[in-house]
């Protein structure tokens, strides 16, 4: 991010600040559901979550499971099951302030 800032003239508060109203999440948040992704296709095709965890590059199930609830409003099961038996119109589609499941669809 400083970079980027220096590289066009704004403070890295403000680029960030711009960055948020553009695309919802902050900078962070959308490099952590760039994390996530990876994980989710793997997860749909049967790998136990550790494994789709570790492949997406998360050091263990435990701290993908927390960056995912805190990213996500939910656990990764309660997702994934909301997911594999939901309608369109699902809350999990909709959570307020929470990068939402549109987000996370490949």
């Amino acid at each position: 991010m400083r970079e980027l800032a220096s590289s066009t003239g704004w403070s890295r508060r403000h680029l960030e600040r711009w960055f948020r109203e553009q695309i919802g999440p902050t900078p962070k948040g959308a490099a952590q559901v760039l994390r996530i992704q990876p994980a989710l296709p793997l997860k749909r095709a049967g790998m136990p979550w550790a494994i789709a965890a570790t492949a997406a590059g998360f050091h263990d199930q435990p701290h993908f499971s927390h960056t995912f609830k805190t990213m996500i409003g939910c656990t990764p099961g309660r997702f994934h099951n909301g997911r594999s038996t939901g309608t369109p119109d699902d809350l999990l589609d909709f959570l307020p302030e929470q990068v939402t499941s549109i987000l996370l669809a490949q």
